[in-house]
């Protein structure tokens, strides 16, 4: 889970948010010492260097002034950048999973450029390939930037498992498989003058889980 400490102009009302990897938020204030439940964070990401955008269901895009403290409507429009999108200064673009589509596909976007009637578009957006059986139930995935324009994009699923019966007659459930497929990508400059992105897939590798955590770890 992560936290972030928003202080009043006067200090006085310092708030703590926490939300964990699910988007889920919660409020706590140290004035009343009480918790809120907040709306289900979709997206969020820092701009201009002290801007903190954040996108919710049903409520649409704010923009959080770190050096004011000030809130602020960005637009009714949702961010095009599922969880968590990271700046990359080496192409000024934000990049991180598509959330037009349940595709978890890695895109990139130019925030800076939004404004209240003009919603951010996706400028790329790449397909790497991977393409998960039909009884694999897809769950959470990230984008994880390991820098120099690589990302590990990591998606989990679920698997019924099944033994056979010992009559022969068919298959009986015998639990749920939880696995975590990794795929490492980079993004590279192409075209004439260098002037567009394309992204080159590396190897996937499953990974299956125990008690919701990896049993190895790949960097």
């Amino acid at each position: 889970m992560a936290f972030m400490l928003l202080s009043s102009a006067r200090g006085s009302k310092d708030q703590i948010v926490g939300t964990d990897q699910r988007g889920n938020t919660l409020l706590y204030s140290s004035g009343s010492h009480t918790i809120r439940v907040m709306p289900t964070l979709k997206s969020y990401t820092v701009v201009r260097h002290s801007d903190i955008l954040v996108y919710a269901k049903d409520i649409g895009t704010y923009s959080f002034d770190t050096v004011s403290r000030a809130w602020s409507k960005a637009g009714d429009w949702v961010l095009p950048i599922s969880g968590r999108a990271e700046y990359v200064p080496e192409y000024d673009l934000w990049f991180g999973l598509s959330s037009y589509a349940d595709n978890n596909l890695l895109c990139a976007s130019d925030l800076s450029a939004a404004s209240e009637l003009k919603p951010p578009t996706l400028r790329h957006i790449w397909d790497d390939d991977l393409r998960p059986p039909e009884d694999w139930v897809s769950g959470l995935a990230y984008a994880v930037h390991l820098g120099s324009s690589k990302f590990c994009i990591a998606r989990y699923f679920e698997a019924r498992e099944e033994e056979p019966c010992e009559d022969g007659s068919g298959f009986i459930r015998s639990g749920c498989e939880k696995f975590a497929v990794l795929t490492g990508v980079e993004v590279e400059r192409c075209g004439e003058a260098g002037g567009g992105l394309r992204m080159i897939t590396h190897r996937s590798k499953r990974y299956r889980l125990a008690n919701s955590k990896l049993l190895d770890l790949v960097l």
